[in-house]
């Protein structure tokens, strides 16, 4: 069973979702805005604003009064710096047919946390990072973003794994070749010593 998850960034155009298990997918066709086309039916059980200065208060009023009309079980705000919707993290909660807000804890300083019921997932501002977390592990769930930054990391430790090898078998390499060199030239003096040049008698 998958729970329908769909995020709309600033600037209206990223689009993922989620599901039950907490796997992210790639992205999926969006689900505008009233006004600006048509949307899918059924909506989605969960909407998730990243803010922006330029949408910041269509997406604390009118998108919530929208969203909730439109029967939206969980509506989440997003804000790296907290001035577009006037705080970091929130959620609201449908509740007979009325969003109610959704508890936000502060962790610490720097950390705010909420919980999705429909996602079963905790939701996490981090210095100005949005983080899911599993509830019963603790675990963080890593996003596509966040498995492509990873295997860019593996890759680089890759090639500088391989250019330190690389120039390790080169500096090898020019040492056995500098100690063949002197080999070389040491059983050349010998040889000299054991067959002196007969011009010296």
């Amino acid at each position: 069973m998958s729970v329908e998850f769909w995020m709309s960034a600033a600037d209206g155009q990223t689009h993922t979702w989620l599901t039950a298990q907490g796997t992210l997918h790639a992205p999926v066709y969006g689900w505008p805005h009233s006004g600006s086309g048509s949307r899918p039916s059924p909506p989605p059980d969960f909407v998730l604003e990243i803010g922006s200065p330029s949408t910041g208060r269509v997406d604390v009023v009118e998108k919530r009064d929208d969203y909730a009309a439109l029967g939206i079980p969980e509506y989440w705000r997003f804000d790296e710096t907290g001035r577009s919707h006037g705080t970091r993290l929130a959620g609201d909660r449908l509740v007979d047919g009325v969003y109610q807000p959704i508890a936000i804890e502060e962790l610490e300083e720097d950390i705010l946390q909420g919980h999705s019921a429909v996602l079963n997932l905790d939701l996490r501002w981090e210095q100005g990072q949005l983080k899911w977390y599993d509830p019963e592990t603790g675990w963080h769930i890593a996003t596509y973003d966040d498995q492509v930054a990873r295997a860019d990391q593996a890759e680089t430790a890759l090639q500088s794994e391989r250019a330190e090898r690389t120039a390790a078998e080169a500096a090898f390499q020019a040492e056995r070749e500098t100690r063949a060199a002197l080999e070389a030239k040491v059983r050349e003096l010998e040889a000299q010593l054991r067959c002196p040049d007969s011009r010296s008698g």
